[in-house]
């Protein structure tokens, strides 16, 4: 695993999804640490002193291909003090420092089917992953599942389009809980475990991988256990 090195970027990007969600682009002042899809960041709004500690911070999931060195993208939720500041005063050219890479979770190119579950933006360690493979031109099975409150929370949507397009093995279901009228494209309501298992073809062979609120990682990974997925084949974004 790569040493986590501390570099300073530049904010060159903000998208505002909704008052509590955005997407920042990042530009980094110095050379990227190397990473792989998976991994994540920690942040810190304050400058970072070597004689010092590290400051206050909050981690991230990279949302980026490792290959795409010139930035790096992350997407928050305001979960508390911290991100709300982040949400409220972060602005084109804010400095932020970075710490990275973290993690452990891995997207392992050993042939399985893999299954990736979302919950809001628990999308955003998928993001790496497709985007990576989009970049190496590497065609795998890959079925998606994405969960989110309202349609317009369907953050990466041109990204899962272009998924869609290019990627042979690649398929997405969106699930939308307030979904109004008759909407072919998304299915109305939650992520459900049973739908989603029931739609994977070889499911006690195939990789799943969680990310999103911890109460949903850990009663699908139950479910998933109790239907003879093994523990091995379950991976999760546990970093919150």
């Amino acid at each position: 695993m790569a040493i986590a090195r501390k570099i300073c970027a530049e904010v060159s990007s903000v998208i505002k999804h909704s008052n509590e969600v955005c997407t920042l682009i990042l530009r980094p002042l110095e050379p990227l640490p190397k990473f792989h899809p998976g991994q994540f960041l920690h942040l810190s709004l304050d400058p970072y002193d070597p004689t010092k500690q590290w400051p206050e911070s909050r981690v991230f999931s990279i949302a980026s291909s490792p290959l795409r060195s010139g930035s790096i993208r992350i997407t928050l939720a305001v979960k508390g003090r911290f991100t709300r500041k982040m949400f409220d005063e972060i602005r084109y050219g804010t400095s932020v420092f970075l710490k990275l890479p973290y993690g452990d979770l891995s997207f392992e190119p050993n042939g399985r089917d893999k299954v990736l579950i979302a919950g809001g933006t628990g999308i955003t360690p998928f993001v790496s992953f497709l985007e990576y493979l989009l970049d190496v031109g590497v065609q795998a099975s890959v079925k998606l599942f994405y969960g989110v409150r309202s349609r317009h929370l369907i953050i990466y949507d041109e990204l899962l389009d272009e998924c869609s397009r290019k990627l042979e093995l690649f398929s997405k279901s969106v699930f939308v809980e307030d979904i109004l009228g008759d909407d072919q494209e998304y299915q109305r309501g939650r992520l459900d475990i049973e739908t989603i298992f029931a739609r994977v073809n070889g499911a006690q062979s195939s990789e799943f991988y969680l990310s999103g609120p911890p109460l949903m990682m850990k009663s699908f990974e139950a479910y998933l256990m109790a239907h003879s997925v093994t523990r091995e084949r379950i991976f999760a974004d546990q970093w919150e």
